[in-house]
């Protein structure tokens, strides 16, 4: 796996809301999860992330992960759930 996939990418929570605690999070292009750590544990979190083995690390630290593009799994997201989407790497 590449180390592109591990990237924080803290430069990006810049432009995150104020306030995080009670958000829900979806990631689309989540990588390895690491994005998150700009956050605190409380938020609810999801990716989606097409290379598997990026995705089987995002599945230790996201709340759920759905491998493949979002064309392939957007249909398995629920409808107006996410407060936020993140799309930092697509």
């Amino acid at each position: 796996m590449e180390q592109y996939y591990l990237n924080e990418r803290s430069e990006v929570a810049a432009f995150l809301p104020a306030e995080t605690a009670s958000l829900r999070f979806l990631e689309i292009g989540c990588g390895a999860g690491n994005f998150r750590k700009n956050l605190g544990v409380h938020q609810e979190y999801w990716g989606v992330e097409p290379q598997a083995d990026a995705a089987a690390l995002a599945q230790r630290a996201l709340d759920r992960v759905l491998i493949g593009t979002f064309q392939d799994v957007y249909q398995q997201l629920p409808d107006r759930y996410f407060d936020c989407v993140i799309c930092a790497d697509v």
